[in-house]
């Protein structure tokens, strides 16, 4: 899977400094939730895609329908990031909190930013000190949080329709042995991109 990912930016080298190469990378965030995901590597590809809707209507003897203009559809993101404990180690050793991270910006929120559902959390019996323990809400609708998504010299904003996560190595680093937490996943994004946020109702709660 090494070729997914573009070698100019994984292996900068040279006239590139580090500190450029930071600035290039991608960003997912959402404030309010204090989520802050810096792709570790840039992604090679991503896939833009627009659907355009009309509707047909046939006249008999006619040369061709009549064709009448119905709806531009939401606009849709994808792209795959690989996270990996072992080429850019971290204090952790471990890519969990990234992945927990990742699988709540696809949960229901209620208005007072509280998740309706909390999934099984890789990190829920460690100890972390850089945020509070999750509370779930008592109410049991809500709605997903809005996401911004840097990337491509583009500031977007959407929410994740599709999430697919293929871990691939487990208690490969001295930082994730005695949990065999995950070490290195392949993480494919499909969004929902809000180009008007008049369009996206109800979402005031977790906006970012």
């Amino acid at each position: 899977m090494a070729n997914v990912f573009d070698p100019m930016v994984n292996h900068a080298k040279g006239a590139i400094s580090a500190v450029t190469t930071v600035l290039h990378k991608g960003i997912i965030k959402n404030a309010s939730l204090g989520i802050y995901i810096m792709f570790q590597y840039n992604p090679k590809e991503t896939s833009d895609s627009t659907p355009v809707t009309f509707k047909k209507k046939m006249i008999q003897g006619g040369a061709s329908p009549l064709i009448s203009f119905q709806v531009r559809d939401a606009p849709t993101k994808s792209f795959e990031l690989l996270l990996d404990a072992h080429s850019t180690p971290t204090l952790r050793g471990h890519i969990a909190q990234d992945l927990d991270d990742i699988e709540m910006l696809t949960v229901p929120y209620d208005e007072d930013g509280r998740p309706i559902i909390i999934p099984p959390r890789r990190m829920e019996k460690a100890i972390i000190k850089t945020r509070s323990p999750l509370i779930q809400s008592k109410k049991v609708v809500g709605v997903p949080p809005m996401v911004k998504i840097a990337y491509g010299g583009r500031v977007q904003v959407g929410f994740i329709s599709n999430l697919t996560i293929k871990e691939e190595l487990h208690g490969t680093t001295l930082g994730s042995m005695a949990t065999a937490f995950p070490t290195r996943a392949h993480v494919t994004f499909e969004f929902l991109i809000v180009d008007d946020k008049r369009m996206a109702i109800y979402f005031e709660a977790t906006q970012p």
